[in-house]
C-alpha cells in the first residue's frame, strides 16, 4: 500500500486508509492522488464536512472497478452527496467574515514561526512573553478549525519551546 501519509488527505480518512485491510487492497497512487486533488480542490473553494467526504471516499474506493474513471465517478458523487458550501464572501453562522478569520490564523502562524526561527538562527534570546501568547492563540485556532498545517505548527513550536527550555537557550535544537 502506499505511503498514506504522504497524500493530503483529512486526518480521518487517512487513518482509515492506513489501519483498513478491507480498503487497503484498491488503493493505489492513482487512486489517491485523485483523492487528494479533489480534497484540495473542494476545500480550497468549500466548506463542507471532512467527515462525509472522508465516507464517500471509501465507499467509491470500494465501488469503483475502473481506475481510470474513479475521479470523475468521486467527484460526481460529491458534488450530489456533500453540502458543499462556497467560501466566496462566506460569513460564519456568528457573522464574521471567514476569508478575514483565516487571514487571522495564518497571520499568527506565520508569526510564530517568524518567533521560533528567531531562536534558529541562533538569536538566542527568546520572547517567552511574545511565544506563550502566540501559542495559546494557535492552540485556540487548532480547537476552533480542524487543519493539518495549523496542528502541525503548533505540535513542531511546543517542541522546539520544550527543547529551549530544557536546555536553555543553548544546543535547544540538538
Amino acid at each position: 500500500m502506499e505511503k498514506i501519509d504522504e497524500y493530503r488527505l483529512p486526518i480521518q480518512l487517512a487513518t482509515y486508509f492506513q489501519d483498513s485491510k478491507k480498503v487497503s487492497e484498491f488503493l493505489n497512487e492513482k487512486v489517491l492522488e485523485d483523492i487528494e486533488e479533489l480534497y484540495t480542490m473542494y476545500k480550497s473553494l468549500y466548506l463542507f464536512d471532512e467527515t462525509e467526504f472522508s465516507k464517500y471516499a471509501i465507499k467509491c474506493v470500494e465501488r469503483c472497478k475502473d481506475i481510470d474513471g474513479f475521479y470523475y465517478y468521486f467527484k460526481k458523487v460529491i458534488d450530489s452527496s456533500i453540502e458543499l458550501n462556497s467560501k466566496g464572501n462566506m460569513k460564519s453562522n456568528s457573522g464574521i467574515d471567514i476569508d478575514y478569520v483565516d487571514k487571522i490564523f495564518k497571520k499568527v502562524s506565520n508569526l510564530f514561526v517568524k518567533n521560533l526561527e528567531e531562536i534558529k538562527d541562533g538569536w538566542g534570546i527568546l520572547n517567552i512573553k511574545n511565544t506563550y501568547t502566540l501559542l495559546g492563540k494557535l492552540e485556540l485556532i487548532c480547537e476552533l478549525v480542524e487543519d493539518e498545517f495549523y496542528l502541525d505548527v503548533l505540535t513542531m513550536g511546543k517542541v522546539i519551546i520544550e527543547r529551549y527550555e530544557d536546555k536553555g537557550n543553548e544546543d535547544y535544537m540538538g
